[in-house]
């Protein structure tokens, strides 16, 4: 009686070793629900289901799937405590603030690709695009950037986020329901959002929207990228993420991107904590961290911050050993017993850390020039 039969490729420990009791391998997936629920194991099965490869299963595969399980959950907390005095719109909302428009542009590629994975039985790629889609831009990223609004004074912004929030959230939940059930009837239950239908499950699922002409967007990920650059010269450089401090950033080529920047330093001052931007290259980039990509140039201050000298020599042994780790992995690929004989695999993965290697190298002498 079934028009379409999906058949899932064997069930292996996580050495790829197929399992029986007297090798004493055998995973329980009623311990697994016991342990990290049945939303969990279904999200971490559906994501390990790689055509054409048998499934190497363990635990902290399924806690993984666990914890991404989480990160939704708190995020509809919340979702439900910032909209808890609004109902989202009938309808879908139109965006004026680049932020949303990003949002619902992901989203909407997001919904083509799990719309066309789930027709095709491709279940690893209904998962991976969810998750990515959910933990990075949604939780990560899309949050973090409406808190100045949710937070701010202008009431008409505050409005618009609530209901993008809302919307948004909504359809993510749909789209992950036909995997994790429990957990997204959960959230959808509580949510402030208008039900024509007693369960999620009963609801339509996402299609996804043919226009969204007038998104302006192009420069968008440099505002992200940005962010991740300033973020990244203050780990390095051990400043307190606490601290305020001060910046500059310019693109070498492109006033265009530079204005865009200007337009929406809200999200720059919030997520990085930074409190005041130039727009122009500082006089010097000696007694600071400097970082550039893809033309985009960030200069940070670092006067008061941090203790110069302490640095110096921080960053100074870490370059010592940097370059040892450079020679030794150089030495171990040009050792033809080693390239002829090691599997590819390797092989492969020795010559990726040397590449990881030379470039963090390269990070490292360019902050020591910097602050010498």
């Amino acid at each position: 009686p079934f028009e379409k039969v999906h058949i899932h490729a064997l069930i292996r420990d996580e050495h790829g070793q197929k399992m029986s009791k007297s090798k004493g391998n055998v995973i329980n997936p009623l311990e697994l629900i016991d342990e990290y629920g049945a939303d969990a194991l279904r999200f971490g099965l559906c994501a390990l289901s790689v055509q054409g490869r048998d499934i190497l299963l363990s635990t902290k595969k399924i806690e993984g799937a666990r914890n991404f399980i989480n990160k939704v959950w708190n995020a509809g907390k919340f979702i439900e405590h910032v909209c808890e005095d609004v109902e989202e719109s009938t309808v879908r909302p139109t965006p004026t603030l680049t932020i949303h428009q990003w949002m619902l542009t992901e989203l909407n590629k997001t919904v083509t690709l799990v719309r066309k994975n789930l027709e095709e039985m491709k279940f690893n790629e209904v998962a991976d695009p969810l998750y990515h889609f959910a933990w990075h831009q949604y939780c990560d990223w899309y949050i973090e950037l409406c808190k100045p609004h949710l937070y701010g004074t202008n009431a008409k912004e505050k409005e618009e986020t609530q209901q993008i929030l809302l919307y948004t959230y909504h359809t993510l939940l749909k789209l992950l329901h036909p995997i994790i059930p429990f957990v997204t009837e959960t959230l959808w239950q509580h949510l402030p959002i208008h039900k024509t239908q007693k369960s999620i499950m009963l609801t339509g699922f996402p299609k996804p929207t043919e226009n969204q002409d007038g998104f302006n967007i192009t420069h968008f990920e440099s505002v992200q990228q940005t962010i991740t650059m300033i973020r990244t010269i203050r780990t390095q450089l051990k400043v307190q993420p606490s601290a305020k401090i001060h910046i500059h950033v310019w693109h070498n080529k492109n006033q265009e991107f530079t204005d865009f920047i200007q337009s929406h330093e809200i999200y720059i001052k919030s997520l990085a904590n930074v409190d005041s931007i130039q727009y122009t290259a500082p006089p010097s980039k000696d007694n600071g961290g400097y970082d550039t990509q893809d033309g985009i140039e960030v200069y940070i201050s670092l006067e008061g911050l941090i203790d110069l000298a302490e640095e110096i020599s921080r960053l100074t042994k870490e370059q010592e050993k940097s370059k040892q780790d450079i020679d030794f992995l150089t030495k171990k690929l040009d050792n033809p017993q080693f390239t002829s004989k090691a599997p590819e695999k390797l092989v492969n993965e020795t010559k990726e850390k040397l590449e990881k290697a030379i470039v963090e190298h390269k990070k490292i002498v360019q902050q020591l020039d910097n602050l010498k």
